[in-house]
């Protein structure tokens, strides 16, 4: 099947056309790249919060950043402030955090329209359960909203409640 791949100018569209020997037409949506600033500021900002430098860590959200997770329902979505008073508890009352281990290259995929893009991120957290010393092995992937500006604007969260909360008896 032979290709042929048009571009268009720069200033109306980044995306790319390609056209296959059957006339048939793909669209790309943006470009994905291994090496980047914001998986930069991604990776900088989970080392902050691996050594309870929340400050740091939240320096990298814009105020009004949403936080989100496949654990709660719709409409569970909580602010910055919120995610940061959640993630000191976290790290200090609910969890001892032994490592967060990066467990495979993140990615970053702009936009096609050039303004801002997502880190895609997979860790596995390292938790010691501070109710009964259990230790935990958490898999986390998360996505990471970036602005044109490199600042975080939102975060999805997909882990296990099941692993690192007891489940509830009821009676």
């Amino acid at each position: 099947m032979k290709k042929k791949t048009t571009l268009k100018p720069a200033d109306t569209d980044t995306s790319a056309s390609t056209e296959t020997a059957q006339g048939s037409r793909v669209e790309t949506n943006g470009i994905i790249y291994k090496k980047h600033k914001n998986i930069d500021i991604q990776r900088e900002m989970i080392a902050a919060m691996e050594k309870h430098e929340f400050d740091k860590a939240f320096d990298n959200f814009t105020d009004d950043a949403a936080f989100g997770t496949a654990n709660y329902g719709p409409g569970s979505i909580t602010t910055t402030a919120g995610a940061k008073e959640y993630r000191i508890k976290f790290h200090t009352e609910y969890f001892d955090v032994l490592k967060m281990d990066m467990e495979r290259p993140s990615v970053y995929i702009e936009n096609e329209n050039g303004k801002g893009g997502d880190v895609l991120s997979w860790y596995v957290f390292q938790l010691v359960r501070q109710s009964d010393r259990k230790e935990i092995e958490m898999p986390i992937h998360m996505i990471d909203s970036f602005n044109e500006e490199g600042k975080i604007t939102a975060e999805f969260a997909y882990y296990s409640n099941s692993l690192i909360y007891p489940l509830k008896m009821t009676s």
